[in-house]
């Protein structure tokens, strides 16, 4: 087993014993919300709905869709929605979530991993992920991102690491690579 399949493999387990949560259980968003104004409320999701903009009939791929509480949100500002995860357990729990509340045929769901996207080259308007990029091995994730993103595309990704006080001291402290020299 290479490294990438035995991070993979920890990476399912945790989360596949994490969705053992059963469709009764499911908190749904609550009625009349939508992508916009969950943002606005959530501190990990500063300024992302304004930046995203109208989701209306876009194509948004959510990352790390996890339970589906977001991919619910997305589908209800009238986004067209391809959401995947590691999990195979979390993608079956975040689809139960989507029939519950009617959205199912705007969402398509994957169990895949960030690095070895399913999808078409451009295909997506918009990229959206919650806690989800400290999962990714960061060259072969930013490349599939650049890969399946139309030009013109958005994308935006929000981490709870951010206010780590370990990350924030190593982000101050150690220098970064020029980025004319990083290759993808």
């Amino acid at each position: 087993m290479t490294a990438v399949q035995e991070r993979y493999a920890i990476e399912r387990a945790k989360w596949d014993a994490h969705a053992g949560t059963t469709a009764e259980q499911i908190k749904q968003p609550r009625p009349g919300e939508d992508f916009a104004s969950y943002a606005e409320r959530d501190s990990l999701l500063p300024g992302i709905a304004e930046f995203l903009g109208d989701l209306r009939d876009k194509r948004v791929i959510e990352y790390g869709c996890g339970l589906g509480k977001l991919t619910v949100l997305l589908a209800w500002s009238g986004a067209h929605v391809s959401a995947f995860d590691l999990s195979e357990a979390s993608v079956e729990v975040a689809r139960r979530r989507t029939e519950m509340v009617g959205v199912e045929d705007r969402i398509t769901f994957q169990v895949a991993a960030g690095e070895e996207l399913p999808y078409a080259d451009s295909a997506f308007d918009i990229a959206f992920g919650k806690a989800v990029l400290h999962h990714l091995d960061p060259v072969a994730g930013a490349r599939e991102l650049a890969r399946i993103l139309a030009p013109g595309g958005r994308a935006a990704f929000s981490e709870p690491l951010g206010t780590n006080p370990i990350v924030r001291f190593v982000r101050d402290h150690v220098p970064y690579l020029d980025p004319a020299q990083v290759r993808l």
